[in-house]
């Protein structure tokens, strides 16, 4: 390759849409306006907002600037795993099992776009997969129970 063109970089920038369009069909917006089985305290639509913040930072991660480094990166995960805590906040213990797995594949992916060199695209790729379930599962559970 010539330059500084790095076609990863590219399908590396979309990975995040991705991730965002899973969350945003696995939450979904039902119109009947019902939730879950939650109990209907305030808590409900906090929880609601907490999974909306997280949709919103999942899909920020598009504008990483991935050439230049990884500190933006790492900030933006950072941000994401301050919207999971406050989430698991929110539903409590409900939905800890799908947030700690949304974690460990967050994790997951962090480290293969990060050594994208070695894994390959197909690593970031299998990496994000494998986010879009967690986050589906996740966004399904707090839906379920909480919106």
């Amino acid at each position: 390759m010539t330059g500084t063109h790095r076609p990863w970089t590219h399908r590396a920038a979309i990975l995040p849409l991705v991730l965002a369009v899973g969350l945003a069909a696995a939450c979904g917006d039902d119109d009947d306006g019902g939730g879950g089985s939650g109990d209907g305290g305030s808590s409900e639509g906090a929880a609601c907002d907490e999974l909306r913040q997280l949709q919103e930072d999942v899909t920020s991660l598009g504008d990483v600037d991935l050439q230049a480094g990884t500190s933006e990166l790492s900030d933006a995960f950072g941000r994401i795993g301050d919207d999971l805590d406050a989430l698991a906040d929110e539903v409590g213990d409900e939905a800890q099992p799908e947030i700690d797995a949304l974690k460990a594949e967050l994790e997951d992916l962090e480290t293969a776009i990060t050594d994208v060199s070695t894994v390959g695209v197909s690593g970031v790729v299998d990496a994000v997969q494998a986010v879009t379930s967690a986050a589906g599962d996740l966004a399904r559970k707090v839906e379920s129970t909480s919106c």
